[in-house]
């Protein structure tokens, strides 16, 4: 059973009525994708991708505005100068000036592996294709059928995360197994992060805790775990910290 009939109970429907649901998500998401063919930034595209609400329900977009309210706190706490300085070891690089969330898609699509099992290339990558990172997302974002979260270690199936935090999507192009997997995923990335930081609590704020961004690759691929409560294992997760934020 793939994600996509997990996620929207279409186990009713025959194989030939599921493709034209499948396609007719596409045709959708198409449409959507061009339409934000003028943001020029990557990770905004991205988001605008993912909280697009052509044709959307409520169910679809009580959804958008938990993410949005996330990837917001996220954004917000990626200006807090000791925490970028922590987790970046480019702070000041160009490509992070417009929109800090980029180094967080950056940082996951650096944890992908080749065909010959070797990290790919992201650095020869950005500069051959300033756009890399969105069009990297694209095919993960329009995958109707994906049960993986993308390029990180994951023990639980993506349905069965779907199942713990999402309400239930009516149609596909709402939000797509791949859309959500992507979003999952970039979570994941951005609370290892954090969860170090705050086990940490490094009094020299002005260096990376890795000598270089492949040195943060190598401990994102080998140490994110999942679990169903927070998506991440240690440190005081971004789920608290939002938690917190609305206690006060």
């Amino acid at each position: 059973m793939d994600t996509s009939d997990r996620l929207y109970k279409v186990l009713d429907f025959t194989e030939q009525e599921n493709e034209r649901k499948k396609n007719t998500a596409l045709d959708i998401l198409y449409r959507v994708v061009e339409s934000t063919a003028t943001i020029t930034d990557d990770a905004k595209r991205i988001k605008a991708v993912l909280l697009h609400r052509h044709e959307c329900g409520p169910c679809a977009l009580t959804n958008k505005f938990e993410i949005a309210h996330e990837w917001g706190k996220m954004e917000d706490s990626l200006h807090n100068e000791s925490f970028w300085k922590f987790i970046n070891p480019n702070p000041n690089d160009q490509r992070y000036a417009h929109h800090r969330m980029n180094y967080v898609i950056e940082m996951l699509l650096r944890c992908e592996k080749g065909e010959n099992e070797g990290f790919v290339d992201v650095s020869t990558l950005l500069q051959q294709n300033p756009h890399y990172l969105f069009e990297r997302c694209l095919p993960i974002i329009l995958d109707m059928e994906t049960d993986n979260v993308p390029f990180l270690q994951c023990d639980i199936h993506l349905g069965e995360l779907i199942d713990e935090v999402l309400l239930m999507p009516n149609k596909l192009h709402e939000i797509s197994p791949g859309m959500f997997a992507l979003w999952i995923a970039l979570k994941m990335t951005f609370e290892r992060l954090w969860s170090w930081y705050t086990l940490q609590e490094p009094d020299d704020t002005e260096n990376c805790f890795a000598a270089d961004i492949n040195g943060v690759r190598n401990l994102l691929s080998s140490s994110i775990t999942v679990r169903k409560e927070d998506l991440v294992m240690t440190g005081r997760t971004f789920g608290e910290y939002l938690e917190e934020e609305c206690e006060e």
